[in-house]
């Protein structure tokens, strides 16, 4: 567990992404997306 919570949080990447971040919670959350289907599309793009 320890493991997933070694690396620095990059507080300004946040920043600059909240909205869509925001936005695609709020997508999960009212059942428009899943959430596999963000996580496919994101490693797609090398986000993750």
């Amino acid at each position: 567990m320890d493991s997933l919570f070694k690396d620095i949080i990059k507080w300004k990447l946040i920043e600059n992404n909240l909205t869509d971040l925001l936005r695609i919670a709020l997508s999960i959350k009212a059942g428009k997306i899943n959430a596999s289907t963000i996580l496919r599309r994101l490693e797609r793009i090398n986000f993750i």
